[in-house]
């Protein structure tokens, strides 16, 4: 099989491209790693927050895209993974649990596992045949809410990614600002917004 390279670009939105803070331990990973030889079953996104900062279902997003300039093969999905309550915490999550305070783990569902693993499969065939193509492969906050209405000057998350089922979480974003965030209603700019009441 022709070696599939795909472009690979992690950042998360615009909003935030000028306070990230990538690890250089992560950009090295990112840049040598292959989005093709990830389990989409086994992809785990963790954050670390205040215990008062809620990240909900649809809260991160994953990008999975490839595109060949004679147009005979065009992939954009868009995932939103999903709150799992229910993941064990391996100890570098319960050590930033003890840190932050609390930890967040979410997965694709089912479906969009199955999806990004067809995406991948599809991917493969075509590099098979053809030399051109890139593909990008991101992850992204979209936003996040705050458990009871709060006004605050800091308040920061930890972004770990987990690729491969027989790997650890390793830190994919330091420090993150919420008040940086696409919020998901319009709010004053020293608040964050307030999670809806269940």
């Amino acid at each position: 099989m022709k070696k599939a390279v795909v472009i690979f670009l992690a950042f998360t939105s615009a909003l935030l491209s000028g306070c990230m803070n990538i690890p250089l331990t992560t950009m090295y990973k990112m840049m040598t790693m292959n989005p093709m030889d990830i389990d989409p079953r086994h992809l785990v996104v963790a954050v670390g927050s205040p215990k008062n900062i809620s990240v909900q279902d649809g809260d991160i997003e994953i990008k999975f895209e490839y595109k060949s300039p004679n147009k005979l093969i065009y992939i954009e999905h868009q995932f939103l993974v999903k709150v799992d309550p229910n993941y064990p915490l391996p100890t570098e999550l319960k050590e930033e649990e003890q840190e932050k305070g609390k930890i967040t783990v979410l997965k694709l569902s089912e479906q969009d596992a199955e999806k990004m693993y067809q995406a991948q499969q599809e991917i493969k065939a075509y590099r098979e045949k053809h030399d051109d193509g890139s593909g990008t492969f991101y992850v992204k906050i979209n936003s996040t809410c705050i458990i009871k209405n709060y006004k605050a000057r800091e308040l920061e998350l930890d972004l770990f990614l987990k690729l491969y089922a027989d790997e650890e979480f390793f830190t994919f974003l330091e420090d993150v600002d919420v008040m940086e965030l696409r919020n998901k209603s319009k709010l004053p700019s020293n608040k964050v917004t307030e999670c809806a009441k269940s």
